[in-house]
């Protein structure tokens, strides 16, 4: 939030929940962390993305909806490759996930160090200004419970282990006394891939492999490394202002 603060961007009208209150569960007991301020906002990912879109085309972006099937670099430019259309630039910033079809063009394994969640929107009633995080759930994982209002809840269960606990998680949401919703996997990548940039692209994101290897959390780390790229890009007719006023004068 205070990433996309700097950016001019506030989260207000799309927060659906904060918890002010953390559990957090491992095998040395439970643990309550309070604050008087959220100490984690929930947002629903079609409502965030969303208004991170609308925002972009605010101030000039061009949107079009299209499967990326490959990348031709040239000299001066780049075609990238579509279903529908070709379409021609400078660069790519490569933002397309986990399956990222440029990262794989680049030569990265896109299935090596990844971790495996599983979440749902399950409904009914439980602690509702609470969140939850339970350590003792799942081998090299957790599971997690935060309330997203109106009897709503993401729910989910996830670890470094490639598995499918799409069994476990609707156990445990049973135990929980509430109702799952459609149940959905997502690798999430803990490791950066060995290839991030190469002429005219750079990999961001999970398509980059930055989520976090402890908690596999990864919006911030695609917003930053987003921003970064278009940072360099920007600079990059003028390296020397950008290595003074951005890397210390490296």
């Amino acid at each position: 939030m205070t990433l996309l603060k700097n950016l001019g961007i506030e989260l207000n009208g799309v927060i659906r929940d904060a918890c002010r209150r953390v559990v957090v569960i491992n095998s040395a007991g439970s643990f309550l962390l309070t604050d008087n301020e959220p100490i984690i906002s929930v947002v629903s990912r079609d409502e965030f993305d969303n208004y991170l879109l609308s925002n972009a085309l605010k101030i000039g972006a061009e949107y079009l909806v299209d499967r990326v099937i490959r990348v031709n670099v040239h000299g001066e430019y780049v075609n990238v490759v579509g279903m529908n259309n070709t379409y021609t630039g400078r660069y790519v910033i490569a933002a397309d996930g986990a399956n990222s079809v440029i990262a794989k063009q680049l030569g990265n394994d896109i299935r090596r160090n990844t971790a495996m969640a599983f979440m749902t929107i399950a409904h009914g009633s439980y602690l509702n200004d609470a969140c939850i995080i339970d350590m003792t759930r799942i081998k090299w994982g957790y599971s997690w419970v935060f309330p997203r209002g109106n009897g709503e809840y993401d729910v989910g269960i996830g670890s470094i282990h490639w598995g499918n606990y799409k069994t476990q998680l609707i156990k445990y949401i049973g135990e929980l006394g509430l109702r799952e919703g459609d149940v959905r996997g997502h690798p999430i990548p803990i490791r950066a891939r060995d290839k991030l940039v190469s002429k005219r692209i750079a990999l961001v994101g999970d398509a980059a492999g930055l989520a976090d290897p402890t908690t596999g959390e990864g919006i911030f780390y695609a917003m930053y490394s987003g921003a970064l790229a278009a940072l360099a890009l920007r600079h990059s007719s003028n390296p020397a202002e950008f290595a003074n006023n951005y890397l210390g004068g490296y």
